[in-house]
C-alpha cells in the first residue's frame, strides 16, 4: 500500500508538470491494480482535455492497459456532444490505426457516420439546409475515412461487422436493400 501511494504521488506530480511519459511509467509501476486503472483513466482524461492526441496515441499501453484506454476513448466518443464528436471519433480511430487495427478504425468511422445519420433523421424537416449540408458532408468524409482504413487491410479481410439496425429498414423512404435478381 505504501508503494502504491508513492507511485500515485509520482503520477500526480508528473501529470501536473505535463510529463506524460513519466506519468505513464508511474501508472505502470503502481502495484495496486485498481489505482493503476484509475490513474490510467485520469491520464487519458488529461491528455484528451489538453489536446495531447499524439502522446495519447503513441504511449505503449502494456498488458491490460490498452483495452482500458480503448474502452475509455470509445465511451468518450459515444457520449460526446455532436459538435465535439468528430474529434473524439477521430482520436479513437487514430488510436486504433496506430496499432494497425485498421478494421476497428474503419468501424469507428462507420459509427461516427451512423451518429451523424441519427442527427439527420432526428431533425428531418426541421434542420436548416446549411446544417443538413454540413452533417451530410461530415458523414461523407467519415465513409471515406472508413474506406481508406479498409484499403490498408488484405482484401480478403477488408470488412467490418455492422451493428444491428445500422442499415435502413425496408419501406423507409430512401432506405431498404434491394435484392439482386
Amino acid at each position: 500500500e505504501r508503494g502504491s501511494r508513492l507511485w500515485h504521488a509520482v503520477f500526480k506530480h508528473a501529470l501536473d508538470l505535463g510529463r506524460w511519459e513519466e506519468a505513464y511509467c508511474a501508472v505502470l509501476s503502481d502495484p495496486v491494480a485498481a489505482r493503476r486503472r484509475d490513474s490510467l483513466a485520469t491520464l487519458v482524461h488529461h491528455l484528451c482535455e489538453r489536446g495531447q492526441a499524439q502522446a495519447l496515441v503513441q504511449l505503449p499501453y502494456a498488458g491490460d492497459l490498452q483495452p482500458l484506454v480503448e474502452a475509455t476513448l470509445t465511451q468518450r466518443a459515444h457520449l460526446a456532444d455532436l459538435s465535439a464528436a468528430h474529434a473524439a471519433f477521430a482520436l479513437l480511430a487514430s488510436f486504433r490505426q496506430y496499432r494497425s487495427n485498421h478494421r476497428a478504425a474503419a468501424a469507428t468511422w462507420l459509427a461516427y457516420a451512423a451518429r451523424l445519420q441519427e442527427a439527420l433523421a432526428g431533425g428531418r424537416g426541421t434542420l436548416p439546409a446549411e446544417t443538413v449540408v454540413d452533417l451530410t458532408g461530415r458523414q461523407h468524409a467519415a465513409y471515406q475515412a472508413a474506406l481508406a482504413a479498409l484499403s490498408l487491410v488484405d482484401p480478403a479481410f477488408a470488412w467490418v461487422d455492422l451493428p444491428p439496425g445500422s442499415l435502413p429498414a425496408e419501406g423507409v423512404e430512401g432506405g431498404g436493400v434491394e435484392e439482386a435478381e
